[in-house]
């Protein structure tokens, strides 16, 4: 019998470090995620199609009270929808993050 590898947990720090509004935004638009709706504190993206459609909610402000619970959601549905380890998403947005620094100097 097959042993199950458990998977890295992802910690609120980690989050907030990696995952901002317009790194995890780019990311789902270059990985064919689909802009889906506004809500009054994010944007909604979404991946497939009937059943098999995946959404997460992006918030705009760091500075709410539950951001990093948000995000960690979101981080587990872009990891189920695009069949990847949370920690595997993670670091491609911290890449991502850096990247985008590294332009704006």
């Amino acid at each position: 019998m097959a042993t199950l590898t458990p998977r890295k947990q992802i910690t609120a720090r980690q989050i907030m470090a990696a995952m901002d509004y317009d790194t995890v935004a780019a990311y789902l638009t270059q990985r064919g995620w689909g802009y889906r709706t506004d809500q009054p504190k994010g944007k909604v993206f979404a991946k497939g199609g009937g059943e098999n459609t995946y959404q997460v909610c992006v918030p705009f402000d760091r500075a709410l009270r539950d951001y990093p619970l948000i995000m960690l959601h979101a981080l587990r549905g872009i990891a189920l929808a695009e069949d990847k380890g949370e920690v595997a998403v993670v670091k491609e947005l911290r890449v991502m993050s850096l990247v985008g620094r590294a332009r704006e100097l």
